[in-house]
């Protein structure tokens, strides 16, 4: 599943968007990361864009998967995502798979890159995305109409941190907001 720049659906369920906007603060969780290495993108602002946008869909790519099978802890997560983002997605993944929730459907993301750290050091980009996570369903649901749930289809912004670590970028920090906030 890839994503790109055409606003893809994604699938998740607001069950999983739920906890991930419930524990986006987690602070204070490392791992480390996975010595997988991803291509190293030349010296170009373009890029460093593209590859730190790459990642960011990986991730959501496994996080999907993931939620479909409903499987806790993917093993490829960590080759997209470090720190409290890997922390988040972990956690959200294992509460989902602790309830027993699998999901079906996608969400959909508009992910846009909002900066990126100076010629000198490009090492980080940072993602601003307003996802749209009504056709993320728990397996058994059908999506929110307007006169079921009036918020619940409306898109959340999700600010995200991708850094290169010296082999491969991953996401280091994410923050899902409520919906309605894109």
């Amino acid at each position: 599943m890839a994503f790109g720049h055409r606003g893809a659906t994604l699938a998740g369920g607001a069950l999983v968007m739920a906890a991930l906007q419930s524990c986006a603060a987690l602070e204070g969780s490392e791992s480390s990361p996975s010595p997988t290495p991803s291509p190293t993108p030349s010296d170009t602002g373009s890029s460093v864009e593209e590859a730190g946008l790459e990642a960011y869909e990986n991730m959501w790519d496994v996080v999907i998967e993931a939620s479909h099978n409903g499987e806790a802890d993917p093993s490829d997560l960590d080759r997209y995502a470090s720190g409290d983002a890997l922390a988040l997605m972990r956690q959200t993944l294992q509460g989902a798979g602790d309830d027993g929730v699998t999901v079906v459907g996608e969400p959909a993301l508009d992910p846009h890159v909002t900066e990126v750290s100076p010629a000198s050091d490009p090492d980080t980009v940072v993602i601003l995305d307003c996802v749209d996570d009504s056709r993320w369903v728990e397996q058994g649901q059908s999506s929110p109409t307007e006169s079921e749930a009036p918020d619940e289809d409306r898109p959340r912004k999700v600010d995200a941190t991708v850094s290169h670590d010296g082999l491969a970028w991953r996401v280091s920090q994410l923050r899902i907001w409520e919906q309605g906030t894109c």
